[in-house]
Formats: structure tokens, sequence, C-alpha cells
């Protein structure tokens, strides 16, 4: 990237314009990779496993879904997870304790390392899928 900026730069050196955007660039450049922002944030490789049951008022596509749907949520489980706790005391007696959990995050598959119907004792008919998955935490959670 240095190399592009300083040829633009040899290559526009006779303006004050073209400095100025130049400048732009650089600036737009550093604010959408500034920890923090967006496109910056961390994100991890992580596994993730969904398994769904055909049931009478399902399809095999419908079924299919739902398991990539909840592989895709545990691998966000997995990664980016925010725990919020709070306990409230009165008189040396527990009144109030509560923990909130939550996840929100980009999940991308990059491969399914495992999919096929399986025959279930407990679910029956069911499909089974293991994703290997890039997930980024949701910015504003990482503000909480």
């Amino acid at each position: 990237m240095v190399e592009i900026f300083g040829a633009l730069a040899n290559f526009t050196k006779k303006t004050a314009a073209a400095k100025m955007v130049l400048v732009i660039l650089a600036v737009i450049c550093l604010g959408l990779t500034w920890p923090g922002t967006g496109l910056a944030a961390n994100s991890i490789i992580t596994t993730g496993e969904g398994v769904a049951a055909l049931g009478n008022n399902k399809s095999r596509n419908e079924t299919m879904a739902q398991a990539r749907s909840l592989a895709r949520h545990n691998a966000a489980e997995k990664a980016a997870a925010y725990i919020k706790s709070s306990t409230e005391v009165e008189d040396f007696t527990l009144k109030k304790d509560l923990v909130k959990a939550c996840s929100e995050a980009v999940v991308t598959i990059l491969e399914e390392m495992e999919s096929r119907w399986l025959n279930d004792p407990r679910l029956g008919e069911s499909y089974r899928i293991v994703i290997k998955a890039e997930v980024t935490p949701a910015s504003d959670m990482m503000r909480k």
C-alpha cells in the first residue's frame, strides 16, 4: 500500500489538489483500519456444529438450513460472548442475582467440514453439519 501512495505522490507532485486527495485517502484508510472501527474488529477462526431433526412439518432443505443456522450460532457463541452480571443484596440476604449473556457477531462460513444425514435414535432422521467459520464480534458489542 505504501508503494501505491509513493507512486501516486510522485505522479501528482505538481498540484496541491492532488496532494489533498492523497491526504484524504490516507486518512480514510487509517480510519477504516483503526482499532474499534467496524473493519478492524478482531476475528477468530473456529468451528460450529448444528443438528436439526427432519420432523413432519419440515422439508429436507428447511432442515438443512436450520442445522446450518444452528452451526453458525454455535460458532458465534464460542467466539464472541458478552456476559454481564448484577447481584442485589438486602440485609445480608440475596434479593436478586441476574446474569445476562449475549452473542452478536458476523459469521462467515469458510468450509463445511462435515455434512450428512443421520438416523438418530432420539431425534429420528436428522441432518448434522460441522463448519469452519470466521467470527468477527459486532463492534457495538465490544463497546459494552
